[in-house]
Protein backbone atom coordinates (compact mmCIF):
# COMPACT_ATOMS: atom_id res chain seq x y z
CA UNK A 1 0.00 0.00 0.00
CA UNK A 2 1.40 3.23 -1.00
CA UNK A 3 1.91 6.02 1.23
CA UNK A 4 0.02 9.09 0.33
CA UNK A 5 1.65 12.58 1.23
CA UNK A 6 -1.72 13.35 3.77
CA UNK A 7 -0.31 9.93 5.34
CA UNK A 8 3.05 11.02 5.13
CA UNK A 9 2.96 14.43 7.22
CA UNK A 10 0.52 12.80 10.01
CA UNK A 11 3.50 9.99 10.33
CA UNK A 12 6.10 12.71 10.32
CA UNK A 13 3.94 14.18 12.92
CA UNK A 14 3.15 11.37 15.41
CA UNK A 15 7.26 10.23 15.34
CA UNK A 16 7.90 13.80 16.23
CA UNK A 17 5.48 13.96 19.31
CA UNK A 18 6.86 10.27 20.14
CA UNK A 19 10.09 11.43 20.51
CA UNK A 20 9.51 14.73 22.09
CA UNK A 21 7.32 12.33 24.63
CA UNK A 22 11.10 9.84 24.70
CA UNK A 23 13.26 12.42 25.41
CA UNK A 24 11.04 14.45 28.09
CA UNK A 25 10.84 11.15 30.18
CA UNK A 26 14.91 10.23 29.81
CA UNK A 27 15.81 14.14 31.09
CA UNK A 28 12.99 14.42 33.41
CA UNK A 29 13.10 11.37 35.16
CA UNK A 30 10.16 9.25 35.36
CA UNK A 31 8.26 11.52 38.35
CA UNK A 32 4.63 10.92 38.25
CA UNK A 33 2.74 13.79 39.43
CA UNK A 34 -0.53 13.20 41.36
CA UNK A 35 -2.78 15.12 44.03
CA UNK A 36 -0.73 13.74 46.87
CA UNK A 37 2.28 15.48 45.63
CA UNK A 38 0.76 18.43 44.06
CA UNK A 39 -0.48 18.80 47.65
CA UNK A 40 2.62 18.39 49.19
CA UNK A 41 3.89 21.09 46.61
CA UNK A 42 0.91 23.71 47.61
CA UNK A 43 2.01 23.83 51.47
CA UNK A 44 5.80 24.77 50.50
CA UNK A 45 4.60 27.19 47.99
CA UNK A 46 6.39 30.83 49.27
CA UNK A 47 2.62 32.48 49.29
CA UNK A 48 1.37 29.94 52.04
CA UNK A 49 4.59 30.44 53.91
CA UNK A 50 4.42 34.00 54.32
CA UNK A 51 0.33 34.24 54.97
CA UNK A 52 0.97 31.75 57.43
CA UNK A 53 4.02 33.61 59.46
CA UNK A 54 3.10 37.54 59.20
CA UNK A 55 6.10 39.44 59.13
CA UNK A 56 6.47 42.64 61.12
CA UNK A 57 8.35 44.82 58.42
CA UNK A 58 5.15 44.63 56.40
CA UNK A 59 3.44 46.29 59.21
CA UNK A 60 5.75 49.13 59.62
CA UNK A 61 5.76 50.18 55.57
CA UNK A 62 2.38 51.85 56.04
CA UNK A 63 -1.08 51.10 55.41
CA UNK A 64 -2.18 48.63 53.17
CA UNK A 65 -4.12 48.88 49.28
CA UNK A 66 -7.35 48.40 51.12
CA UNK A 67 -6.76 50.69 53.67
CA UNK A 68 -5.53 53.61 51.68
CA UNK A 69 -8.91 52.39 48.71
CA UNK A 70 -11.10 52.83 51.64
CA UNK A 71 -9.93 56.29 52.55
CA UNK A 72 -10.37 56.99 49.08
CA UNK A 73 -13.74 56.55 48.66
CA UNK A 74 -14.48 58.25 51.79
CA UNK A 75 -13.38 61.32 50.53
CA UNK A 76 -15.03 61.25 47.09
CA UNK A 77 -18.08 63.57 47.34
CA UNK A 78 -19.43 62.04 43.73
CA UNK A 79 -22.95 60.36 44.69
CA UNK A 80 -22.82 58.45 41.16
CA UNK A 81 -21.88 54.65 42.38
CA UNK A 82 -21.34 53.77 39.07
CA UNK A 83 -18.89 56.70 37.99
CA UNK A 84 -14.84 55.36 36.88
CA UNK A 85 -12.47 56.71 39.50
CA UNK A 86 -10.20 56.92 36.77
CA UNK A 87 -11.91 59.50 34.60
CA UNK A 88 -12.00 63.26 35.65
CA UNK A 89 -14.21 65.94 34.32
CA UNK A 90 -12.24 68.71 32.62
CA UNK A 91 -14.25 71.63 31.45
CA UNK A 92 -12.75 73.49 27.96
CA UNK A 93 -13.63 77.15 27.73
CA UNK A 94 -14.17 77.52 24.11
CA UNK A 95 -11.77 80.76 22.52
CA UNK A 96 -13.12 83.05 20.08
CA UNK A 97 -13.04 81.55 16.41
CA UNK A 98 -9.81 83.16 15.01
CA UNK A 99 -10.33 84.00 11.46
CA UNK A 100 -7.86 81.73 9.42
CA UNK A 101 -5.05 84.54 7.40
CA UNK A 102 -4.45 82.52 4.47
CA UNK A 103 -1.33 84.25 2.60
CA UNK A 104 -2.11 85.23 -0.76
CA UNK A 105 -1.75 82.79 -4.10
CA UNK A 106 0.47 83.37 -6.59
CA UNK A 107 -1.00 82.27 -9.55
CA UNK A 108 2.14 83.94 -11.87
CA UNK A 109 4.44 81.37 -10.01
CA UNK A 110 1.40 78.59 -10.14
CA UNK A 111 1.25 78.96 -13.68
CA UNK A 112 4.85 79.22 -14.20
CA UNK A 113 5.35 75.84 -12.43
CA UNK A 114 3.06 73.87 -14.24
CA UNK A 115 3.28 73.09 -18.00
CA UNK A 116 -0.18 72.58 -19.77
CA UNK A 117 1.20 70.10 -22.90
CA UNK A 118 -2.00 69.00 -24.44
CA UNK A 119 -5.48 69.12 -24.28
CA UNK A 120 -7.89 65.84 -25.13
CA UNK A 121 -11.58 65.80 -26.25
CA UNK A 122 -13.40 62.05 -25.83
CA UNK A 123 -16.56 60.24 -25.69
CA UNK A 124 -15.72 60.30 -21.83
CA UNK A 125 -14.78 63.97 -21.64
CA UNK A 126 -11.93 66.12 -22.28
CA UNK A 127 -8.34 65.46 -20.20
CA UNK A 128 -5.76 68.16 -19.85
CA UNK A 129 -2.37 66.50 -19.78
CA UNK A 130 0.07 68.55 -17.24
CA UNK A 131 3.40 67.76 -16.49
CA UNK A 132 2.98 64.25 -17.95
CA UNK A 133 -0.38 63.78 -15.81
CA UNK A 134 -3.76 63.24 -17.04
CA UNK A 135 -6.16 65.56 -15.24
CA UNK A 136 -10.06 65.86 -15.26
CA UNK A 137 -12.29 68.36 -14.09
CA UNK A 138 -12.81 67.50 -10.73
CA UNK A 139 -9.16 66.91 -10.21
CA UNK A 140 -6.77 68.78 -7.59
CA UNK A 141 -3.46 70.03 -8.38
CA UNK A 142 -1.58 72.01 -5.63
CA UNK A 143 -4.60 73.00 -4.23
CA UNK A 144 -6.55 74.28 -7.23
CA UNK A 145 -9.33 72.19 -8.60
CA UNK A 146 -9.77 72.00 -12.44
CA UNK A 147 -12.74 73.01 -13.29
CA UNK A 148 -13.07 73.85 -17.32
CA UNK A 149 -11.24 72.66 -20.16
CA UNK A 150 -11.73 74.10 -23.49
CA UNK A 151 -9.74 73.92 -26.70
CA UNK A 152 -6.61 75.13 -25.37
CA UNK A 153 -6.51 76.20 -21.98
CA UNK A 154 -7.33 74.43 -18.99
CA UNK A 155 -8.85 76.63 -15.99
CA UNK A 156 -8.29 76.09 -12.41
CA UNK A 157 -9.95 77.33 -9.56
CA UNK A 158 -9.65 77.33 -5.58
CA UNK A 159 -10.26 79.58 -2.47
CA UNK A 160 -10.51 83.28 -3.79
CA UNK A 161 -8.82 82.83 -6.72
CA UNK A 162 -8.20 81.50 -10.13
CA UNK A 163 -5.93 80.35 -12.43
CA UNK A 164 -5.80 79.47 -16.19
CA UNK A 165 -2.96 77.23 -18.08
CA UNK A 166 -3.12 77.50 -21.85
CA UNK A 167 -0.77 75.26 -24.27
CA UNK A 168 -0.04 78.60 -26.50
CA UNK A 169 1.63 80.01 -22.98
CA UNK A 170 3.52 76.52 -22.44
CA UNK A 171 4.99 76.68 -26.15
CA UNK A 172 6.50 80.43 -25.87
CA UNK A 173 8.04 79.29 -22.70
Amino acid sequence: MAWTNQRKVFGGILAVAGAALIADRALTGDSTIGPDTAAAAADTTPLKAAASAPSAPAAAQGPTLVDRLESLREQASDSDPFASPFVTEVVIASAAPETPVTPAFDTTAWSAKHKLTAVLKGRNGAVAMIGGQVYRIGDQLDGLTLTAIENQTARFEGPGTAAELSVRSAEAR
